[in-house]
């Protein structure tokens, strides 16, 4: 449907009249200006907006201080995705249409971009697999699959409650319990040894491999039960990752 939308594939049947101003996710492959900085990158994008607009938007997604005048061609790819995501933020589309907008993201900078969506207003359209992401930002949710097309207001949660107190249990919906996992217990010490942090590193360094192996099976053809059994694993990773990085960050 969302590819349909955007024309990005033809419908089989049927029709629809085009009444919204779009943007695609896809549009983050767009090529960077590499000789410029990254202050100028948004100011070539947005000429009207002030320069403490637009150093505040830096600012959110963690281009601190003189990191917004950094060339753009000594950028990583993800200060890249930062960069464009920042952007992405600032603009005045009627509607944004994301498609696993998480997709590829480390934890921070998805944390970045959820915070500006959360303060973007006009409407945005995404699809997920991530749970979190959904409940931090949905109003609506819509699960289609071959069976079963629902619609309710509210987060993943919200459709979960209903779905169960409907007694639905299609194959593409059940759900079941996973195993609570018992999340670390990471102790708060602004004193941290060389050796500690070291292990925080090292953790974090694994809990970014095992998401990026979560994506990749979210990916795949599986079944429901077992993408709640991914996210919720996620979830919980993604909880500690943040809380590792706020005590390193201290």
């Amino acid at each position: 449907v969302i590819s349909m939308c955007v024309r990005g594939v033809q419908k089989q049947s049927g029709g629809f009249t085009y009444g919204i101003t779009y943007y695609n996710i896809e549009n983050l492959s767009s090529p960077i200006d590499y000789f410029i900085s990254c202050f100028e990158y948004l100011k070539s994008k947005y000429p009207n907006k002030l320069d403490k607009e637009l150093r505040t938007a830096l600012g959110s997604f963690l281009f601190k201080k003189d990191e917004v005048f950094k060339p753009c061609s000594v950028l990583s790819h993800g200060e890249q995705m930062r960069l464009v995501l920042c952007g992405l933020s600032l603009s005045n589309y009627d509607i944004l249409i994301l498609d696993e907008p998480t997709n590829h993201l480390d934890l921070v900078v998805k944390e970045c971009l959820l915070n500006s969506l959360k303060k973007y207003s006009g409407a945005i359209i995404f699809i997920s697999h991530d749970r979190y992401f959904i409940n931090e930002l949905a109003s609506y949710t819509l699960y289609l699959s071959k069976n079963l097309t629902y619609l309710t207001e509210g987060t993943y949660d919200d459709l979960k409650y209903e779905l169960d107190s409907k007694n639905i249990t299609l194959e593409e919906v059940a759900t079941t319990p996973v195993e609570q996992k018992i999340k670390p217990n990471v102790i708060k010490n602004s004193k941290l040894s060389n050796n500690k942090r070291n292990q925080y590193l090292s953790r974090l360094e694994e809990i970014e491999k095992r998401i990026e192996s979560i994506d990749m099976e979210l990916t795949q053809d599986i079944d429901y039960t077992k993408i709640n059994e991914l996210t919720d694993e996620k979830g919980i990773l993604e909880e500690e990752y943040l809380e590792i990085s706020s005590i390193l960050e201290e």
